[in-house]
């Protein structure tokens, strides 16, 4: 077994600590290795929904402005190596086995879980890569999140819903109060939060801090979908409104876009003065080539048609589906999906039984989260919904595509780890066919 899959085995096994919300350990990791976090200035990205996409825009903007960029995200699709990028490009399998041997003893004498280890190696990575501004995602929550050792320029949150009340609390105003804990004194925070419980949250949180608040709205109703490829959306930069345009379907897209186009203007005023209107349009427009972006409503073939997305949760799921039919017809849309154990299966089935589908399908996701198939079809008829189920996600996908009538679609959403999971397969499919 070579050094890599021996290295994430470790770090996968660290799972078993489960999740720590505190930042005693990933303080102790970071002052062993020299504190690289201060190495450099970041952004730090909160939210329910949208965190990663916003992430993305911001990190994309920043490296078309001549940025060396840093950007870490979580979970990955396909690889480990995907949560940490540099100006688009993965982490080595050298690097990931390098810190991660320089970093074990320390790690398993604190019982460190598998996101402090995580993220300590990407604040390293950032900090010998010599990045001009990195940024971070937060894990889970944001107070008590890994991340949250860093001292940002300017911190995004992007949502607020109900997820892991568990650990979060089981109000919106608690789960807020959460995400807020990465609002830093004095630095300027960007909101895209809604819901008006949260937002005094935050508007306090902000207050207290004397963080002036930037908070970003939306109206679905301005907003352009240009197919599956690209929505218009108003913006404003350094006073000016104008139209720009996110190469992703949806009004929930451009609201990720227009917080990273907030964030950008604030950072070309406190930290990055070489970004500039232009920047931003490119930063955009080429937000997959430069970060890796991916699952978020990706068509992957035309005929029959096929798209991703990592929708995973209520809010996310009433949003894909959503700026889906404004371009697809339910009735000639197949879906297939899967979900983990700790997400509101029965709240996600209520926003798929509201439109009536060409089909349902839905699929396991991988154990031990991963709820069965099984699971969701009685939660499902529980709703008064029948629907389909199969084991695999290659399977369900393989049949639909078989039998798929022309003008069809599949649209496939859920965890990351059940697209991850036919992705990979797909890559592998491909390759196979490749040597053939």
């Amino acid at each position: 077994m070579s050094a890599y899959p021996e290295t994430l085995a470790w770090l996968y096994g660290l799972q078993k600590f489960g999740i720590k919300l505190g930042l005693e350990n990933i303080r102790g990791l970071l002052e062993s290795c020299g504190n690289p976090q201060r190495a450099y200035p970041t952004v730090h990205v909160a939210g329910t929904n949208g965190k990663g996409s916003t992430a993305a825009f911001i990190a994309s903007i920043l490296t078309e402005s001549g940025c060396r960029t840093g950007l870490y995200t979580s979970p990955h699709l396909t690889d480990f190596h995907e949560r940490i990028r540099v100006d688009g490009v993965p982490i080595s399998q050298d690097a990931i086995v390098r810190y991660s041997e320089e970093l074990r003893d320390e790690a398993d004498a604190r019982k460190a879980t598998f996101f402090e280890a995580t993220t300590c190696m990407a604040l390293r990575q950032f900090a010998d890569e010599h990045v001009d501004v990195a940024v971070i995602e937060t894990g889970l929550g944001g107070r008590l999140d890994s991340t949250n050792v860093i001292e940002p320029r300017v911190t995004v949150i992007t949502s607020v819903g109900m997820e892991h009340t568990d650990l979060l609390g089981c109000t919106l105003a608690e789960i807020a109060g959460e995400k807020a804990g990465i609002i830093k004194d004095g630095i300027p925070v960007v909101s895209g939060v809604t819901q008006r419980e949260a937002r005094v949250v935050i508007a306090r949180a902000a207050s207290e801090r004397n963080a002036h608040l930037h908070e970003v709205f939306i109206d679905a109703r301005q907003t352009v979908s240009h197919d599956i490829d690209a929505t218009e959306f108003p913006a404003v930069w350094r006073g000016m409104s104008i139209m720009l345009v996110a190469p992703l379907a949806g009004a929930f897209q451009a609201e990720n876009a227009a917080l990273a186009v907030r964030a950008a203007e604030l950072l070309s005023e406190h930290a990055v003065d070489r970004i500039t209107l232009q920047s931003v349009i490119a930063g955009l427009a080429k937000v997959r080539k430069n970060t890796g972006l991916s699952a978020r409503m990706e068509r992957l073939q035309v005929v029959p048609e096929l798209v991703v997305d990592v929708a995973h949760n209520p809010d996310g799921v009433r949003a894909l589906l959503a700026s889906w039919t404004a371009v697809r017809r339910p009735g000639s849309t197949h879906l297939v999906f899967g979900l983990l154990k700790s997400k509101d299966a029965a709240a996600v089935i209520d926003e798929v039984k509201s439109r009536a589908w060409a089909s349902v399908t839905a699929v396991s996701a991988p154990p031990p989260e991963g709820r069965s198939a099984a699971e969701l079809r009685v939660v499902a008829e529980r709703a008064g919904m029948r629907i389909r189920t199969s084991e695999t996600v290659h399977g369900a996908v393989d049949r639909l595509q078989s039998g798929c009538a022309p003008g069809q679609s599949i649209l496939l959403f859920g965890s990351h780890y059940v697209v991850g999971e036919y992705l990979a397969e797909r890559k592998k499919r491909t390759a196979i066919n490749l040597d053939l």
